[in-house]
């Protein structure tokens, strides 16, 4: 397994602290790529020298960009906010291309708190947690399907990942259903081992469940109870298995850690506990 090392960035990163990771990494060629998370049209949050910092890595590396959009809920019910979410949507869109980026991740939404109005059926009883969910996920279908249309008007493929409740989308079961039902072949999973960690789900039977549309990968540790982004080895995530599992399904996608802040010193410790677990390692 040869595959190319990916590191995120978020506002936990300094601009200093982003342009040494650049220096460090993406010039030196350990890692080829990032999956920066948006962060515009904040109140009273000035995100101006975090995308600069971003910017100027990315021109003078040209690191293979992810754009990470968190947030935002597609199974939103109320129109005007599902048109300014699908504004947003195009946004990002418009920022990833900025980046010289082709690859955006979004959520597919969460199933309860998020509808405006409850469910009642025909006899006036109340809908149950099941009306809910297939309500939300018909939402998320027709949101994701006008995102994928604006994906291909700017050229970028979108991901979309295993969530923890009360997200619906929490196997990768569920992940092909719902691909399926939006219908876009630039839709594609993003497994992220460390959120299905944490839910108690079985890594080795869900990255083989997904590997059929399996295309990128979030990778972080945890204590098996709480969505921690920790390094590797920090928690009891067994890594061995992991890498074992990518293997098996022939992984070729990216590398992608997304630690709860990315350092100079925790990505080289995590990239080698990774190349110690694979059987065909990449140059060092």
């Amino acid at each position: 397994m040869n595959n190319e090392f990916g590191f995120n960035i978020n506002l936990k990163n300094s601009p200093d602290e982003i342009r040494a990771l650049g220096e460090k990494y993406l010039s030196s060629g350990l890692f080829s790529a990032i999956e920066v998370t948006y962060y515009e049209n904040l109140e009273e949050i000035d995100t101006f020298e975090y995308n600069k910092a971003i910017k100027e890595i990315c021109d003078l590396y040209h690191p293979v960009v992810f754009v990470h959009i968190i947030e935002v809920m597609p199974s939103e019910q109320n129109t005007v906010i599902r048109s300014a979410i699908l504004s947003e949507i195009e946004n990002c869109l418009r920022y990833t291309r900025w980046l010289g980026g082709e690859h955006m991740v979004i959520h597919a939404g969460r199933q309860y708190g998020n509808l405006h109005a409850p469910i009642v059926r025909p006899d006036g009883s109340r809908g149950t947690s099941e009306d809910s969910y297939k309500v939300t996920f018909a939402l998320s279908v027709d949101m994701m399907k006008k995102a994928c249309f604006l994906g291909k008007k700017y050229g970028v493929a979108l991901y979309t990942e295993n969530l923890a409740a009360p997200s619906f989308t929490q196997t990768s079961r569920i992940l092909l259903d719902y691909i399926e039902a939006v219908g876009f072949d630039n839709l594609k999973i993003v497994f992220d081992v460390g959120h299905c960690h944490h839910t108690g789900h079985d890594v080795v039977s869900e990255v083989r469940e997904a590997s059929p549309l399996l295309a990128h990968l979030h990778i972080h540790d945890n204590d098996g109870v709480k969505d921690l982004h920790q390094s590797l080895g920090e928690g009891n995530l067994d890594v061995k298995e992991f890498v074992q599992v990518l293997e098996e399904v022939n992984y070729s996608g990216l590398l992608m850690f997304e630690l709860y802040r990315c350092t100079v010193d925790n990505l080289a410790r995590n990239r080698q506990l990774l190349i110690d677990n694979m059987k065909e390692k990449p140059a060092r």
